[in-house]
């Protein structure tokens, strides 16, 4: 999606509903959705897939979960998508299955707001679809961050260096919003968080290859609460979530 009176713009595409390009002028805030040899191995990389209806690995102990994929199935599905001016975005559902035996209802929305703000959202809701028990849910945003040089992250209070080759290790903090990325090469973006993520919603920061992207990655619960009663979330019939982020941009950057 390009508008010449916009210095924003965003390529989104039908698999999953994923952005596979995020732009301003020339500056790429989502490093590029592509293929990469990772450890010798070729790995799709990129872009903000949508993390539905977990983040993460399923859960093995689980045998229904036994071929399910990681992150959930949204990322790869086949959706029909809407256009307007500045807004991309897909009504579709989860249908009820062997190893997800609820049907949700969903909308994924991407919009820009103006020249400098963006916003994804994706709202769920569970149908009357006669299921024994709740619908286990744990979505998140798995944003890849354009890294060509250094970069300093803060989540709250906590202020994390990112500035080498490689990998760099998963770290989990709580979810205190706003989050800000500030790069040494593409400028500062924050993160805003809304609807229902709460104090007890994470931000998972890593990479594989940290020379090239930063994955910045806001998750409703903390992973292991996917399935547990007690700690996890879940939908009764009829019920419903909604999860969103903004990203600010400016072009300054305090490396300059």
């Amino acid at each position: 999606m390009r508008n010449e009176e916009l210095p924003l713009s965003m390529n989104v595409s039908a698999t999953g509903g994923t952005i596979t390009r995020l732009q301003w002028n020339e500056r790429h805030l989502f490093y590029p959705e592509q293929m990469l040899s990772v450890n010798g191995v070729l790995k799709r990389r990129g872009g903000n897939p949508i993390l539905l209806p977990y983040a993460s690995k399923p859960p093995a102990k689980i045998p229904s979960y036994k071929e399910a994929p990681q992150h959930g199935w949204l990322r790869d599905m086949p959706l029909g998508l809407y256009k307007t001016f500045r807004t991309v975005g897909s009504n579709f559902y989860l249908q009820q299955q062997t190893m997800y035996p609820w049907s949700l209802e969903c909308r994924l929305t991407h919009k820009i707001i103006d020249d400098h703000s963006f916003k994804t959202e994706i709202a769920v809701k569970r149908e009357k679809d006669n299921a024994v028990g709740n619908a286990p849910l744990n979505p998140g945003f798995h944003s890849y961050f354009n890294k060509p040089g250094r970069c300093l992250i803060y989540v709250g209070d906590e202020e994390i260096h990112i500035d080498g080759k490689g990998e760099f290790p998963a770290e989990i903090f709580s979810a205190r919003s706003p989050i800000t990325i500030d790069s040494e090469s593409v400028g500062t973006i924050v993160m805003r968080l809304a609807g229902d993520y709460s104090d007890d919603s994470v931000i998972i920061i890593w990479s594989d290859m940290q020379e090239k992207y930063i994955c910045v990655e806001p998750i409703l619960m903390p992973i292991h609460t996917y399935l547990d009663e007690e700690k996890g979330v879940f939908l009764k019939e009829r019920e419903s979530l909604t999860m969103s982020y903004t990203l600010s941009f400016s072009q300054h950057s305090s490396f300059r």
